[in-house]
């Protein structure tokens, strides 16, 4: 039991008692909505207080974008900072640890060859992830409790974000997906594949870890593996291909038993993550899943085709528009997701320290 969990369930018994005392039985079923409702409320802030919670970071590439300015970020975004400032990276990831990060992600999302073509710098693709895992760990050793600070590595989608790619031949990628494990894997506590938009992405990088996994190269640490997918901006609840998430994880858990250890929704609207959710955590319970989470963006919604998105990432990187969401407002859509059942929380793009620091004092509270 939580600390205080059981003085609130004393005032919190007394209080649908007196809702309930306040109803004589002829008026009763009138006000059982009204009864119901209250029950309910108490009941997800029990929730809320009873989950161990951990909380992310927000989103590197904006933070660095804006506090490191750098004219390659037209073209290859994050890992412009890799290639000119590298130190800006592990300042960035110490900004959002002292605003109460546990959990920093590698900042080498963009050091993939969709980005790297736009500079004709695709074979400095590994040293740049190399760099990513150094300056995580140097911002770790940097922090004032580097014991509490977890450091997960990043498996991006190997074209640009949101597209949905469809993967035919995918063993050269799987190769890729395979070194980049390698090279992470001394910096690293955690492997996140993440802003997943089809199966096939998915799969493809699922396949790159396990097989790095199986071939014993890695050590001796067993590295955790969570998954996360990217939504489209519709209440339908699909990725980016027009999958439906529900048989995009009956799917890849089936492929992958036990492999994936945690399953998250990230770089989409709070609200479509919020519509994804209880199809989330219903299908990896049923696969033995229980470690869930969410991280949005704060970008307007991306209504163009896979083309389009092509198209405009080609030309510049900052494709996508920020639009205003207040940390208050953040903090709500997080109070839902942990009362929905998630125990880790963050943010995406976006999402710079204050909305984390808003999150941790939340955690800490309750």
């Amino acid at each position: 039991m939580s600390k205080g969990e059981g003085d609130h369930s004393k005032v919190d018994s007394v209080e649908v008692k007196r809702k309930r005392k306040s109803c004589t039985d002829e008026d009763l079923s009138e006000n059982e909505e009204e009864v119901q409702e209250v029950e309910n409320i108490l009941q997800k802030k029990r929730k809320i207080e009873t989950i161990p919670v951990t909380v992310l970071d927000g989103g590197m590439g904006r933070e660095l974008d804006e506090k490191f300015p750098d004219p390659d970020f037209k073209y290859i975004w994050s890992a412009a900072s890799l290639l000119n400032q590298p130190d800006s990276v592990s300042k960035c990831h110490l900004s959002f640890i002292e605003a109460g990060a546990e959990v920093i992600t590698t900042s080498n999302y963009s050091c993939v060859p969709s980005y790297l073509a736009k500079m004709d710098i695709v074979s400095k693709m590994y040293d740049l992830i190399k760099i990513a895992g150094e300056q995580a760990k140097k911002a770790r050793e940097s922090s004032k409790d580097p014991s509490s600070i977890r450091i997960a590595g990043s498996l991006p989608p190997y074209g640009f974000s949101y597209m949905g790619m469809k993967i035919p031949d995918n063993s050269d990628i799987v190769s890729s997906y395979v070194k980049m494990t390698q090279i992470l894997y001394p910096y690293v506590d955690i492997l996140l594949c993440e802003t997943m938009s089809s199966i096939d992405e998915a799969v493809t990088a699922l396949s790159g870890v396990q097989s790095a996994k199986k071939e014993g190269e890695l050590g001796e640490r067993d590295l955790p593996v969570w998954l996360s997918f990217s939504l489209l901006e519709n209440d339908v609840v699909e990725l980016h291909s027009g999958e439906k998430l529900e048989e995009a994880l009956e799917e890849i858990m089936g492929r992958f038993p036990g492999l994936v250890e945690g399953l998250f929704l990230n770089c989409c609207s709070p609200k479509s993550i919020t519509a994804g959710l209880p199809v989330l955590i219903e299908i990896g319970k049923k696969h033995g899943v229980s470690v869930f989470g969410a991280y949005a963006n704060r970008f307007a919604p991306l209504l163009k085709s896979a083309d389009e998105i092509e198209k405009s990432f080609k030309a510049d990187a900052h494709v996508r528009v920020i639009i205003d969401i207040p940390e208050e407002e953040y903090l709500e859509h997080i109070k839902t997701w942990v009362g929905m059942g998630c125990s880790i929380v963050g943010g995406c793009c976006g999402m710079g320290p204050s909305y984390i620091e808003k999150i941790s004092q939340f955690v800490e509270s309750s």
